[in-house]
């Protein structure tokens, strides 16, 4: 979605990485994740598109890129965190749809309380289901060092989506 070192005409372009990062995240709200089965026509995305955008978003917390605006990678990192929040809760969410099992906690909690284990488990879906423990850690780890950042903006950022993230039941 936005790497840090992409040129437009010579020079970094902070506002086309930043509207990428957007982009991505409004399609995987949009698109959703959905289990394809012969019966039903729609599409969502599949296992291996979702790890890629969670890679994306992680890595897009990495844009450290500066110019004569000053940080302007935090513009990136912060569209990544909105990112990584929404997607963490279509991953988390889309697994409980397929099980008969509700969601008693918030879907960070439920990772790693091992709530989410035992639902997979019991329903066979485990092979469907991104967002594992360890996962959870990469995410919640990346949301912690953006809180230890300089700007004020960005620390706030990471800790009103972690907070969603830990607090709030879908």
């Amino acid at each position: 979605a936005s790497r840090p070192d992409a040129r437009v005409g010579g020079e970094g372009d902070a506002e086309t990485r930043r509207n990428a990062v957007v982009s991505l995240s409004r399609v995987c709200e949009t698109v959703g994740m959905k289990k394809m089965n012969r019966e039903s026509k729609s599409v969502g995305m599949n296992q291996q598109q979702v790890t890629q955008v969670f890679e994306s978003f992680l890595l897009t917390l990495e844009d450290y890129n500066t110019d004569r605006r000053g940080d302007v990678g935090s513009w990136s990192r912060i569209a990544a965190m909105t990112g990584l929040e929404t997607l963490t809760k279509i991953a988390v969410k889309s697994a409980f749809d397929h099980s008969s099992e509700t969601l008693e906690l918030n879907p960070v909690s439920s990772v790693l309380s091992g709530e989410a284990n035992d639902v997979f488990i019991d329903n066979d879906i485990r092979n469907e289901f991104v967002f594992d423990k360890k996962l959870c850690v990469r995410v919640i780890g990346a949301f912690l060092k953006q809180m230890s950042e300089k700007l004020d903006a960005v620390r706030a950022h990471a800790g009103d989506c972690l907070a969603r993230m830990v607090i709030e039941k879908e």
